[in-house]
C-alpha cells in the first residue's frame, strides 16, 4: 500500500510566514526547500526570538513531513514568505515563491501548516496554483497559571515597546502628544493644548486609517520609473489645485460673488454664474496639470514597453479636444444671452469625430499588432 501512495500522488508540506519574520529575524531568503535547510531556518528563527510561532509552526511542518515519509508518501517541506507590512505585495510574493517551487518540481496537492487565521488568508491563492488537500494548524500550549499569564501580557508589552510596526503608534503619538501639551502649557498656551492633543490624534488615525505610513514606505523603495511617475502625478496635483485655488480668488472678487455674501437668499440664481466662472478661471492651469499627468504615464509606460501607453495617449488626445467644448459651455453658463449653444454643439461634434478617429486607429493598430505576434509564433 505504501508503494501505491508514493507513486500515485506528490505532497507538499508548506509552511506561510506572511509577515516574512524568517528573513528579518533569522536572515533566511525563502523559498526554503528540503527537510535539512527547513530545521536550519527554524533552529536560527527560535534562537533570534523564542517565542516565534512561526518557528513552531516550520517544526510542526517538519514533523508533518516525516509522518509522512513513515506512511509512504513522496513528499516535500518547504518555507514561504511574504514581506513585513503584510498587504497585497506579501500575497503577491507567497504566490510568485509556490509558483517557482511548483514549477521546479510538480507536486499533486499541498499539506498547509499554519501558525494562526492571518497565514490562512493566504488559502485561496494556494489553491490557484496547487490543490490544498490538508490544513494543519500548529497552537502554542500555555499553562493557565497566574505566572504566565502575566509572561504572555509581558511579552505583548515588549512587542508594543520594540516592534516598529506597533511602536509608532503605541508610544510614538502619546509621546508626540505629552512634549507639544508641554510645550504648549510651558509657553502660556495651554488652552491650544487640547485643539493640539486632537489635531495630532485625527492625523494619526488618518495615516493609519488610510495606510498612508504603509503608502509613504513604499514610496521611498520605488524603482526610477516609479518615482519619475510619482512626481509627474504630485506636480499634476499641485497645479490643479492651485488653478482652482486662484479661480476662487479671481471669483470671490465680483460683484456676483459679493452681492450672494450680502444676501444669500440669491444664491440659487447665481449658482450658473459661479460654476462657469470657477470652471473658466481654473482651465488653462487644469490642463496643463492632467497633461502633466498623462505626460508622465506615457513616459512611465514607455521605459516599461507596455501596451497600456496608448492608453494614456488616447487620454491626452481626449483632454485637448474636450478643451474648447468646456470653454464654450462655461461661457454659456456665465453669460447664456451672449454664448450661443450652436457653437457648443459644433464643438462637441468635432470632438467625437476626433475622439471616434482616434480610437479607430488605436483598435486598428493593436489588431494587426496581434497578427503579426500571432504569425511570428506559428513561424
Amino acid at each position: 500500500m505504501s508503494d501505491d501512495k508514493s507513486s500515485s500522488s506528490k505532497l507538499l508540506i508548506l509552511c506561510v510566514d506572511r509577515d516574512d519574520d524568517i528573513g528579518v529575524k533569522a536572515q533566511f531568503q525563502t523559498p526554503i526547500m528540503g527537510r535539512r535547510r527547513c530545521l536550519s531556518a527554524a533552529t536560527k528563527l527560535a534562537v533570534a526570538d523564542p517565542e516565534e510561532a512561526d518557528a513552531n509552526a516550520i517544526f510542526g511542518a517538519i514533523r508533518q513531513h516525516d509522518e509522512l515519509l513513515k506512511k509512504g508518501y513522496e513528499c516535500e517541506v518547504a518555507v514561504v514568505s511574504g514581506f513585513f507590512n503584510s498587504g497585497v505585495e506579501a500575497d503577491r510574493r507567497i504566490s510568485d515563491e509556490v509558483r517557482s517551487i511548483q514549477d521546479k518540481q510538480h507536486f499533486d496537492g499541498i499539506v498547509f501548516i499554519s501558525d494562526g487565521v492571518e497565514d490562512e488568508t493566504v488559502l485561496p491563492i494556494l489553491q490557484g496554483i496547487v490543490p490544498v488537500v490538508s490544513v494543519r494548524r500548529i497552537i502554542i500550549k500555555h499553562s493557565k497559571t497566574l505566572e504566565e499569564s502575566y509572561a504572555v501580557f509581558g511579552r505583548y508589552l515588549r512587542m508594543l515597546a520594540y516592534d516598529s510596526r506597533y511602536s509608532k503608534f503605541a508610544l510614538g503619538i502619546p509621546g508626540l502628544l505629552l512634549v507639544v501639551g508641554g510645550l504648549l502649557v510651558a509657553i502660556g498656551y495651554a488652552g491650544e493644548a487640547l485643539i493640539a492633543a486632537i489635531t495630532i490624534v485625527g492625523a494619526a488615525l488618518i495615516l493609519r486609517g488610510f495606510d498612508l505610513d504603509r503608502l509613504l514606505a513604499s514610496t521611498v523603495r520605488l524603482k526610477p520609473l516609479g518615482l519619475l511617475k510619482a512626481t509627474f502625478t504630485i506636480a499634476s496635483l499641485l497645479v490643479i489645485t492651485s488653478a482652482f485655488l486662484q479661480s476662487f480668488v479671481e471669483l470671490a472678487s465680483t460683484k456676483e460673488y459679493a452681492a450672494i455674501v450680502m444676501n444669500p437668499q440669491l444664491t440659487l440664481s447665481y449658482v450658473p454664474f459661479l460654476v462657469g466662472t470657477l470652471i473658466q478661471g481654473a482651465m488653462n492651469l487644469t490642463w496643463i496639470g492632467l497633461s502633466i499627468f498623462f505626460g508622465g504615464a506615457i513616459l512611465y509606460n514607455w521605459g516599461r514597453r507596455s501596451f497600456r501607453i496608448w492608453r494614456h495617449l488616447v487620454g491626452l488626445i481626449i483632454l485637448m479636444v474636450l478643451y474648447l467644448p468646456i470653454l464654450q459651455f462655461t461661457s454659456i453658463l456665465i453669460n447664456p444671452n451672449q454664448a450661443s449653444a450652436l457653437i457648443l454643439v459644433s464643438y462637441l461634434l468635432i470632438s467625437l469625430a476626433a475622439t471616434f478617429g482616434t480610437v479607430t486607429v488605436v483598435i486598428h493598430y493593436f489588431r494587426n499588432s496581434r497578427r503579426i505576434r500571432g504569425a511570428g509564433r506559428t513561424a
